[in-house]
């Protein structure tokens, strides 16, 4: 029988404030550890990079010394996700320890800032109470918003300087800021660095936050299988009979002593020799958690440099240079009236993720609606980041935006308007309906689970994907995955395709002139199907033709006259609108409407529409006519011509793209296909 175990539970928390507010003291108050490492700090007393201390208690501690934390205690027992070992358990010698990463509050220094705030559950605000908020103040803040920290506990520093006045105007102040930017002070503190007032209380509101807020054990995805390990590095040194180490905040996955890990960018290989947190090793078969500052002792395969900027993860995965984005411009170091100011646009801007630093470019941002920017930025150098995480970038002198990371891999497939799709459901958290948008995009047909990855966020792609394979809504066949659309489709015209040829045809036939890209194990399987249910048969030479009774003549649906006269009225309409208009149930009218484009009837216009033959015909001898006189096809010339609205010509041009009848340029679209006739 396994013995039960003391369960610890571990936080990080990022200080926030401007310079010389005292954020360093404060820690050394409050913890006994001086965060400052680097002679030029202490020389300057000044903070220029990150640097960390911590503060341990046992809950037998914490309930003698903080008596109004007592009732917290059982809340926190009884949440189900707790990050600690599944054979231990909270009890009074059970250990709450909270790591602070004490970040630069200089403007000079905001890139370190930015790479200690990665993987922090909170925020502790420094502000002074004789100056109240300052530049560096709403920076600070600015960041912590667009990275998603919610929950800030306020240290108003100073206090023995004022009289009673100045620090309840520096609380007023700090609350209008952070209302503005949705962050919630959760409670506050007047303190001292220097006569050590106030370090209690501020030790018990830190305390009350952690102990009451919800926690979701990031070691497992939504299904409960166990995430990659996910540690951003931000220190690296050599240690004298060790090797390398590095140091970082664990967002995801667990670490043991034995592991192997890769680091990225660079394809890095290494062995996990030690672990420490907080000063203390970890044992040999205990894992390191999520929330946990690490020294992870690394032996590594090759001679390879490490330093800050750099992931070590138990899953290799590359880096990479392209993103698609949703960002926030949140302006420079003012706030209020700075709306006229923002300047966020096509531009190279520095680009932080992690504690990554890189140079990018906005290649296009553009709107989806009036509260959501998506845009394309290309990076200098590979980072390595996943879909769902927080980035922050600065343009201009003192710009600050920011947002989530949507997808991680741009094919050359992948258009502006198939991105503003796909970035729509996932803005949308609408995950399983990106999957299937995105396949149907995919020349190919399939993708690999890999490809998949650059698409979803970890915790949910065990889930999402497994929901809609067990819907049969995605087939998957060994590491490929197909949407079953695409596998009926093919299906369909398998069969069309038989019915013309009269002495049968390979598989491998069928698959050239069907789908060329298509692979063949998928392909075999999918002429399976379709043998098992007898709909096709095995003929002379292994050929594949179509039983007697289904070369009989065809019944024609009596639903194609009504919709061929109905669409002679509306040159492009929704294929919902269709379904309630003619009173056809939404499956009936997509098998019908799939006949009838197989005889070239209709033609379905990226998945959502329909339009007659005659009218994409009309709309083909538009654009030539267009083309024929100004060499360039501008949207809303097209769209006065065709004398239909903004919607349905954005529409008809996605689909003549797609079709590479036309090709978008700078300004507009060239002409690539002549109208037959």
């Amino acid at each position: 029988m396994n013995q039960i175990a003391t369960a610890n539970l571990h936080f990080t928390l990022a200080t926030a404030g401007h310079v010389d507010h005292g954020k360093t003291s404060l820690l050394r108050a409050l913890t006994g550890i001086d965060p400052d490492r680097l002679k030029e700090e202490k020389e300057r007393e000044m903070t220029t990079d990150i640097g960390f201390a911590h503060l341990s208690l046992s809950l037998a501690q914490i309930e003698k010394d903080f008596s109004s934390l007592k009732s917290l205690i059982p809340k926190l027992d009884s949440q189900k996700n707790l990050r600690f070992e599944a054979n231990a358990k909270l009890d009074p010698e059970s250990k709450i320890t909270v790591s602070f990463v004490d970040v630069p509050g200089h403007g000079k220094f905001i890139k370190n800032m930015l790479a200690g705030v990665g993987g922090i559950d909170a925020a502790l605000l420094v502000v002074a109470s004789d100056e109240g908020v300052m530049p560096q103040t709403i920076q600070h803040v600015k960041i912590l918003s667009l990275l998603g920290i919610k929950n800030c506990v306020l240290a108003l520093t100073k206090c023995d300087l004022v009289g009673t006045d100045e620090p309840e105007l520096a609380l007023d102040e700090v609350k209008e800021l952070l209302a503005q930017y949705d962050i919630n002070l959760v409670d506050y503190a007047l303190v001292s660095n220097t006569t050590k007032s106030g370090m209690d209380e501020l030790k018990s509101k830190i305390i009350a936050l952690l102990l009451s807020q919800s926690h979701i054990d990031k070691r497992f995805d939504s299904k409960g299988n166990l995430l990659p390990a996910y540690l951003p590095v931000d220190r690296v040194f050599s240690k004298p009979g060790y090797g390398v180490v590095v140091t970082g905040t664990l967002v995801s996955g667990q670490i043991k002593i034995g592991d192997n890990l890769f680091l990225q960018p660079g394809d890095i290989e290494g062995r996990v020799r030690g672990l420490e947190s907080c000063g203390k090793s970890i044992k040999e078969n205990n894992s390191a958690f999520p929330g946990q500052r690490l020294a992870v002792n690394l032996v590594l395969k090759g001679n390879e440099s490490v330093e800050r900027g750099h992931v070590a993860i138990s899953q290799n995965r590359a880096a990479i240079k392209d993103l698609i984005v949703q960002v926030s411009d949140l302006g420079g170091l003012k706030r209020g009236a700075e709306k006229a100011k923002k300047t966020l646009k096509a531009q190279q801007v520095l680009f932080y993720n992690g504690t990554a630093e890189s140079v990018g470019t906005f290649r296009w941002l553009e709107k989806l609606d009036s509260n959501t920017v998506i845009a394309q930025i290309h990076l200098k150098d590979p980072v390595l980041t996943m879909p769902g995480q927080r980035f922050v970038v600065r343009y201009g002198d003192n710009g600050i935006a920011g947002g989530q990371i949507i997808i991680t891999h741009r094919p050359r497939w992948l258009t502006r308007e198939r991105i503003k799709t796909i970035a729509t459901q996932c803005i949308n958290k609408k995950y399983s309906q990106a999957i299937i948008d995105y396949l149907s995009f995919v020349p190919a047909g399939h993708i690999t689970r890999h490809e998949l990855f650059s698409l979803l966020p970890p915790a949910l792609f065990a889930q999402e994907l497994q929901s809609l394979i067990t819907e049969n809504k995605v087939l998957e066949s060994g590491d490929l995955i197909t949407a079953e659309s695409t596998i009926s489709n093919l299906k369909k015209k398998a069969l069309s395709l038989l019915e013309s040829a009269k002495s049968g045809l390979s598989q491998e036939e069928m698959r050239v002139k069907l789908a060329p890209l298509f692979e063949r194990s998928l392909f075999h399987r999918l002429l399976e199907d379709l043998e098992k249910s007898g709909a096709i048969a095995k003929g002379e030479s292994d050929k594949y033709v179509l039983p007697k009774n289904k070369t009989e003549e065809k019944v024609v649906d009596p639903n194609f006259a009504k919709i061929s006269e109905y669409l002679e009225k509306e040159f492009c309409i929704e294929i919902e609108t269709l379904s309630k208009e003619l009173r056809i149930p939404a499956k009936q009218l997509a098998l019908t409407l799939r006949k009838m484009e197989q005889e070239k009837l209709v033609s379905i216009v990226n998945q959502n529409f329909v339009s007659s033959g005659a009218s994409i015909a009309k709309a083909h001898k538009v654009l030539f006519e267009i083309w024929q006189g100004k060499k360039n096809i501008s949207p809303s010339e097209f769209r006065e011509k065709l004398g239909v609205s903004r919607k349905y010509t954005m529409e008809l041009l996605a689909y003549f793209d797609e079709r590479q009848i036309t090709r978008r340029t700078n300004d507009g679209r060239a002409l690539l296909k002549a109208p037959k006739g």
